[in-house]
């Protein structure tokens, strides 16, 4: 196996386990159920000390795991596709935290078009919306997490422009 696929491989299986630890924390640690869990995961109250301490934890291994998803299977080696990934991916958990602010939320839904409100895509985000809750700490994870995934990445794919120099010489 060359270094790049050894690099993506090491992504994505950082992202795997991100999401897996990030679904568990939603599945066992959420004050409220999540949509897409089975309701007879959710037991928030056998661990109440534990929730304030990971209440923005899945906001970070969400922030972590998709830009190394997308680094890795789009096959980016350059510095600034991998940083162009991590902002933009930064930049997508930023909108979705702000959205949930109790007015922003509010006054995106009064203003959503009844069609698009009522189709399946509308009524899942303002679902989202009503139901969520702004934190400026998902915020802060979300761009911590963008750097450490940059940071990953970067290393990862270090040994690839490693290895094309040393068979270029």
């Amino acid at each position: 196996m060359k270094n790049s696929s050894i690099g993506r491989l090491r992504m994505v299986l950082i992202a795997a386990i991100a999401i897996v630890i990030g679904v568990s924390v939603y599945a066992w640690l959420r004050p409220s159920p999540a949509a897409f869990l089975p309701a007879a995961w959710h037991s928030p109250g056998r661990y109440p000390s534990l929730i304030a301490a990971t209440a923005a934890f899945p906001t970070f291994v969400h922030a972590l795991a998709m830009p190394l998803l997308t680094v890795a299977l789009l096959r980016l080696d350059r510095a600034s596709g991998i940083a162009a990934t991590c902002a933009a991916w930064c930049a997508v958990e930023i909108v979705f935290e702000v959205v949930q602010h109790r007015g922003i939320g509010r006054s995106l839904l009064a203003r959503l078009p009844a069609a698009v409100a009522d189709s399946g895509a509308g009524a899942s985000f303002a679902n989202f919306v009503r139901s969520g809750t702004f934190d400026p700490l998902d915020v802060a994870a979300a761009v911590l997490a963008t750097a450490t995934a940059y940071a990953i990445a970067m290393r990862a794919t270090r040994h690839v422009s490693r290895s094309r120099e040393i068979t270029h010489v």
